[in-house]
C-alpha cells in the first residue's frame, strides 16, 4: 500500500507543479493579447471614423485618416484580420477616388490614386483599369491625339474643364436670348484660355445680335 500512496502523492505534487508553471504562461499570453489590442486600437478608431466620413460623402478625408493610421501600424500587426480588412478598404476607396478624379479630368491625381489602390491590393481590377486609362490619356493627350506631358498638373485639366463647360453654357445661354450671361461665360473662358477662338467668335456674335435688337427697337419706335 505504501508504494501506491507514494505514487498518488507524487502525482498530486506534479499536477500542482504543472498548475503553478501554467499560470505564468497564461498570464504572459493575456498580457501579449492585451498589448496587441491596445496597439490596434488607434487603427480600429480610425476605421470607424473613416466609415462615418465616407457615409457622409467625405471619402477623401475618410481615406486620408485611415491611411495615416495604417501607416503608423507596426509591421508585426499588419497580418492581423483588422489590418487586412483596412487594406482592402483603402484599395477600394482609392480606386473610387481615382474614378472620381478621372471624371473631372484630373488625370495626374487619378493615376496617383490608382497606384495607391494597387499598393494595398495589386489585384484590384478597377484600379488597374483606371491606371491604364490615366496612362493612355497622359501619353496621348485628351484632344485629337495631342501629346500631353505626364508632368502636367491638375491645374491644366481644371482650366480645360472651365473652357469646355464655359463654352457649352455660353452657347446654351445665347440660344435662349440670355446675352449678358452668355457674354460673361465667354469672358470666363477667355480668362482660362485667352486665345480661345470659339469664345472670341461667340462674343462677336453677341455684339451682332445686340445690334440687331437695337435696330429693331429703333424701327418700332419710328
Amino acid at each position: 500500500m505504501k508504494p501506491f500512496r507514494i505514487s498518488i502523492t507524487v502525482g498530486v505534487f506534479l499536477l500542482a507543479l504543472g498548475a503553478l508553471e501554467a499560470t505564468p504562461l497564461q498570464e504572459q499570453v493575456e498580457k501579449e493579447t492585451a498589448k496587441r489590442e491596445q496597439m490596434l486600437a488607434p487603427l480600429q478608431e480610425a476605421f470607424s471614423a473613416s466609415k462615418k466620413l465616407v457615409s457622409d460623402g467625405q471619402s477623401s478625408q475618410g481615406c486620408e485618416i485611415l491611411e495615416k493610421a495604417y501607416a503608423a501600424l507596426p509591421e508585426t500587426l499588419r497580418g492581423t484580420p483588422l489590418a487586412t480588412d483596412v487594406r482592402m478598404t483603402l484599395s477600394k476607396l482609392q480606386a473610387l477616388l481615382a474614378q472620381g478624379a478621372a471624371e473631372k479630368n484630373h488625370w495626374p491625381e487619378a493615376r496617383r490614386r490608382a497606384l495607391a489602390s494597387l499598393q494595398y491590393d495589386p489585384q484590384n481590377e478597377k484600379a488597374i483599369a483606371q491606371l491604364n486609362h490615366a496612362d493612355e490619356v497622359l501619353r496621348r493627350g485628351t484632344v485629337g491625339g495631342e501629346e500631353v506631358n505626364p508632368a502636367l498638373t491638375t491645374k491644366f485639366f481644371d482650366r480645360l474643364n472651365v473652357v469646355r463647360s464655359g463654352l457649352e453654357e455660353a452657347q446654351a445661354l445665347r440660344e435662349t436670348g440670355q446675352l449678358q450671361k452668355a457674354e460673361e461665360r465667354y469672358e470666363d473662358v477667355l480668362q482660362a484660355d485667352p486665345f480661345n477662338q470659339v469664345a472670341t467668335e461667340g462674343i462677336k456674335k453677341i455684339y451682332q445680335e445686340r445690334g440687331l435688337v437695337a435696330e429693331k427697337a429703333r424701327d418700332l419706335s419710328n
